[in-house]
């Protein structure tokens, strides 16, 4: 690069970390290949001029290796935007300063970057599919590949007293309190071959004993859940009729299977602990099919967390059932259904 303002004239020659540059017209150096005894810290450069004069620049040129991206968390979000990212990278050689998904700039949390890691929130994007994360440090160099999915969420349906919802409906979170959150699906689950399957991806968590819980729902009668302003009355989703679901914390977190409760093992699944903001939860309902019973499935990240055999009032071929979720101990949830189901999706039933 072009050396200027040297009292003693032009540099002649130049040495970085004591190895010699090669010398181009216009006061141009290249710098020489790196070896591994210099890695990447700050060195020395020295400059010589035509008259003799050595000038020392202490520790003001490094080295890097071009970034390579780790893992961007989560894997997948809203196209409305608006979710924080997480992006982890190799070494940088200092502070990531950009971000782009796809050819949309992102919004940087300043105090939540470094060399190897940056978060930021999710531009918009106008279609549903994959985009590539890039990043870029101050230093000008650039990891590229990662990879985030847009999809477009569903929409909440009825809601009790303390949930608020976007504009949209796609969003939902709790205003106050620590119950009276629960959001039904708008619309009925798909039926697909492998059964009907939902997802949520859930926002930030605050500091509380409890957890959320989500699972299925027989489409209820609205004249015995409604009250006024159309809110569902239940404190609870387990207070629901026909209704299963699991999380919540009860010394750990439970399988509500229609009014009996079943312990969900710690080692399995505990929403209270292992569950943080960008997460993204699925509940699989496979109805009962020859000698075969009904089954529950809860999916994490798209990893299978816990099965349950099914009973109770089940519903029958013809009645549709809708995703309910109870936002206890987290404030945000974004609805998906019609999605993919997990890669992990297990073939066995009964457990």
């Amino acid at each position: 690069s072009p050396l200027e303002g040297l009292s003693g004239g032009v540099p002649e020659e130049l040495f970085i970390g004591g190895k010699a540059c090669a010398a181009l017209e216009g006061n141009v150096f290249i710098a020489p290949r790196c070896n591994v005894a210099m890695g990447s810290s700050l060195l020395d450069v020295t400059a010589v001029t035509a008259s003799g004069k050595v000038f020392t620049f202490p520790k003001s040129f490094s080295f890097w290796q071009r970034g390579k991206i780790e893992s961007v968390h989560p894997s997948r979000c809203s196209r409305l935007g608006g979710t924080k990212m997480v992006v982890r990278t190799s070494d940088m050689g200092s502070r990531i300063v950009s971000v782009c998904v796809g050819e949309a700039e992102c919004d940087i949390i300043t105090q939540e970057s470094s060399s190897c890691q940056v978060s930021c929130v999710v531009p918009a994007a106008a279609i549903d599919g994959a985009a590539e994360v890039r990043v870029k440090a101050e230093n000008g160099n650039v990891a590229s590949g990662g990879r985030i999915a847009y999809f477009t969420p569903d929409i909440f349906g009825l809601i009790a007293d303390n949930i608020k919802l976007s504009p949209d409906r796609a969003v939902a979170r709790r205003a106050s309190g620590v119950d009276r959150s629960v959001c039904l699906g708008a619309k009925p689950l798909q039926r697909t071959k492998a059964g009907r399957y939902f997802e949520i991806q859930v926002g930030e968590r605050e500091k509380s004993l409890r957890a959320l819980a989500l699972g299925v729902i027989v489409s209820p009668g609205p004249e015995a859940l409604v009250g006024p302003g159309d809110r569902l009355k239940v404190k609870e989703a387990c207070q629901l009729p026909r209704c299963w679901l699991a999380g919540y914390d009860r010394a750990g977190a439970i399988f509500h299977n229609d009014g009996e409760e079943r312990k969900i093992p710690v080692a399995k699944w505990r929403p209270a602990t292992c569950l943080p903001p960008g997460s993204t939860l699925g509940v699989l309902w496979k109805d009962c099919e020859n000698s075969a019973p009904a089954e529950f499935v809860i999916f994490q990240d798209g990893q299978e967390r816990a099965r349950f055999t099914a009973s109770g009032r089940l519903p029958s071929p013809t009645e549709e059932l809708l995703a309910v979720v109870d936002l206890q101990g987290h404030m945000q949830a974004t609805l998906m259904s019609g999605v993919q189901l997990p890669s992990s999706l297990s073939t066995r039933r009964g457990k």
